[in-house]
């Protein structure tokens, strides 16, 4: 009996390794789930997005490192993990083309920063504020705070209007006969854009009429 439970051990110590990292790719794997997802419930997509990554980061990382830790030959563990390699390439190419075509959106939208979170957008008609940046869609909340979608897709594909939250520009037209001289129009025009409490105020012309010259007066609403 002492051959067999020699060989038993030995056994046993063939999948030691795997054993050992199949544990630690699950406390791993649970203890980063635990501190970037599960204690911040109340975070939004716009934080919850680079999380989500790294999560997945760290999946496929375990999952090549089960894979090398499996006792099998160097021949056979490059064949599985050009197996698992097909099989994520066919999850990829079998998938929903809109749906992966919306995660490289949202991922580029994040590298590219057209708009942020708290801005204003106008695309195809509609406008909004930029509530919440996800994976798959970006929402806006617009005057009547009814919440709209849009696909990742859409906002790189169409024209987009942004108004930056951190200020923006309030303009008014008017027209104004030759009459009156357009300096002392142009200081009228600046100081009711000032005590309107906007900053950086300038006046533009627009427009030279038969009868009347178009003005512009604007400031920044900050």
């Amino acid at each position: 009996q002492m051959p067999d439970l020699n060989g038993l051990i030995t056994y046993i110590g063939l999948f030691m390794p795997l054993i050992a990292t199949v544990i630690g790719c699950a406390a791993l794997l649970w203890l980063s789930h635990r501190i970037l997802i599960a204690r911040h419930p109340e975070i939004g997509n716009e934080r919850m997005f680079s999380r989500q990554l790294i999560m997945l980061g760290l999946t496929i990382a375990c999952l090549v490192a089960l894979v090398l830790a499996f006792p099998i030959s160097e021949s056979s563990r490059n064949q599985l993990i050009g197996l698992i390699g097909l099989l994520l390439s066919g999850i990829f190419a079998f998938s929903s083309s809109t749906l992966f075509a919306n995660l490289m959106a949202g991922i580029m939208l994040r590298v590219t920063r057209p708009f942020g979170t708290g801005d204003f957008v106008s695309v195809n008609g509609h406008f909004g504020r930029v509530v919440e940046r996800g994976l798959l869609d970006t929402e806006t909340q617009t005057e009547d705070r009814e919440l709209v979608a849009f696909p990742n897709t859409s906002l790189i594909t169409n024209p987009v209007t942004v108004v930056r939250s951190s200020g923006t520009i309030v303009s008014v037209r008017l027209s104004l006969g030759y009459d009156i001289h357009h300096t002392r129009i142009e200081t009228l025009l600046l100081d009711a854009v000032k005590d309107c409490g906007l900053e950086e105020p300038f006046v533009q012309i627009l427009a030279l009429g038969n009868f009347a010259v178009t003005y512009k007066a604007s400031g920044m609403l900050l």
